[in-house]
């Protein structure tokens, strides 16, 4: 068995700071910087790639969402 090589492994990160004020005042609840990576690999054909790379900023954009809903939750359950 010969190996012919392996496609490169690239990755994207998606970085997201935001603020969350206490209704109605200028008290701040919440700020932070939440960050999702994922990666993906490249072939030889010019649309898979682009679909990888799509993807993947999907999953990083999913990963951020989950850590800001869940940070907002907590915020909220602990009556900040």
């Amino acid at each position: 068995i010969t190996r012919e090589g392996s496609a490169p492994v690239y990755s994207v990160t998606v970085s997201v700071s935001y603020t969350v004020y206490r209704f109605g005042s200028e008290d701040i609840v919440v700020r932070e910087t939440a960050r999702g990576t994922a990666s993906y690999d490249r072939s030889n054909q010019n649309f898979a790639n682009i679909r990888a790379k799509r993807d993947a900023e999907n999953r990083a954009a999913a990963q951020v969402a989950d850590k800001v809903r869940i940070r907002i939750a907590a915020a909220t359950a602990a009556g900040l």
